[in-house]
């Protein structure tokens, strides 16, 4: 999971993404939960995931991601892989506090040496 500040500010909330399971597709996908003091959560998008598989090169599932609070946005890397099982790095953004999120495709693949096989578990740091 990933954990940051609520951008707004506002609230004070903590901000909690989580992996899951979509029910209907089984595929996985990101939760959003909040929280006021980090330890109860409640779920931020009870309907549906905050970021969920797409038609393309992550029609295969989201798995793990890494989120960092840039001032009023949010950025977030995702470890994605296509129906193929083909693993890369996504990035898209969020400037609601993370509900909604725009994908920008593509970041980062996997290499034809050492790490060709496939590339994991994405990590931001400022």
């Amino acid at each position: 999971p990933a954990v940051c500040e609520d951008p707004g500010g506002q609230t004070g909330d903590l901000l909690l993404f989580y992996g899951t399971t979509q029910d209907a597709t089984g595929l996985s996908a990101c939760g959003l939960a909040r929280s006021s003091n980090g330890v109860t959560w409640r779920r931020a998008t009870p309907a549906s995931p905050c970021i969920a598989p797409g038609d393309d090169w992550d029609a295969g599932g989201i798995l793990r991601r890494s989120v960092l609070r840039r001032g009023r946005e949010l950025l977030m890397i995702y470890e994605a892989k296509s129906a193929e099982g083909v693993h890369a790095f996504g990035r898209a953004t969020s400037d609601d506090a993370g509900v909604t999120w725009t994908k920008t495709g593509r970041c980062f693949e996997r290499g034809d040496t050492w790490d060709a096989h496939a590339i994991s578990a994405p990590h931001l740091l400022e």
